[in-house]
């Protein structure tokens, strides 16, 4: 069973549209966009299943999700999960659903000041469990 953070929790509960709340989306380009929020778990560790909430980004290999050199399908994206509320908030009001801003060359240096240099992560899609779209109050 993967386990849920207090911060994961705290988001959630904080910024979740109650009338939409979460989609549950397939792992496929064709769902996951720059700008999407999503939750899902993923192996931390120990192996023990952990849920992340990031921001996905777009970057020179692809749209959110691209191959790497090893012919993995990796998910683009920004932990957003372990900021402080007030900057999630900050940050979600300008980029959430903004496909044109969501790139990771136009926001690496503005969001790894802001949310800290480890913040940007890619994540074998084919290990992420759980996927769903967080569906934001607007």
């Amino acid at each position: 069973m993967a386990k849920v953070s207090q911060e994961i929790r705290n988001f959630l509960s904080t910024h979740v549209n109650p009338e939409k709340g979460l989609a549950r989306i397939p792992k496929s380009l064709a769902f996951i966009s720059p700008g999407d929020v999503l939750v899902f778990s993923y192996p931390g560790e120990r192996r023990v299943q952990e849920y992340k909430i990031v921001l996905v980004v777009s970057n020179k290999l692809g749209d959110g999700i691209f191959s790497s050199s090893r012919n993995n399908r990796l998910l683009s994206c920004y932990r957003i999960d372990l900021a402080p509320i007030q900057i999630v908030d900050i940050v979600l009001s300008k980029l959430y659903k903004n496909r044109r801003l969501c790139t990771y060359t136009r926001i690496k240096a503005s969001l790894s000041k802001i949310l800290g240099g480890n913040a940007y992560r890619t994540y074998n899609i084919s290990k992420v469990n759980d996927l769903q779209e967080i569906l934001l109050n607007a």
